[in-house]
């Protein structure tokens, strides 16, 4: 899965370009968006900060994102693993899984609570694309 749009461009995208029924159409893309988690999380543990320091435009991009996030998580600071649910839950570009895994980072909190807190997130996105989707092709046809 990409950064960018995750199971939010796999399910339209594979309910109409290939002749899938929805249900596997929507645990291949939560397996699929679930798999990069715990790598995302090992990654940021390891070099992370290094990218971070880093005067590339990796690093600057890295930065944007990690302060983007900083003030949501500070202003949410109560009930993190919450934000980091809706965060994940809400199917637009730049607040799933990869952002999650950012956010479970930079909060500091437990890696097991955060992986469960995007794992129910990713369903719910899913469940949301997958029904918009439908919804939307059967007012269509």
């Amino acid at each position: 899965m990409l950064p960018i749009g995750e199971l939010r461009f796999a399910i339209p995208f594979a309910l109409s370009n290939y002749d899938m029924h929805w249900g596997l159409v929507l645990v291949l893309a939560i397996v699929g968006n679930t798999i990069p988690v715990p790598v995302i999380l090992f990654c940021l543990t390891k070099v992370g900060r290094r990218i971070e320091a880093s005067g590339s435009i990796l690093g600057k991009v890295f930065r944007w994102r990690t302060n983007s996030l900083m003030l949501k998580l500070n202003s949410h600071q109560r009930y993190p693993l919450v934000t980091i649910f809706l965060l994940v839950a809400i199917p637009l570009p730049f607040t799933g899984a990869w952002t999650g895994s950012l956010a479970v980072w930079l909060s500091g909190i437990s890696l097991t609570k955060g992986i469960l807190s995007i794992f129910l997130g990713i369903i719910t996105a899913g469940a949301l694309v997958t029904f918009l989707y439908l919804a939307g092709s059967n007012l269509l046809l």
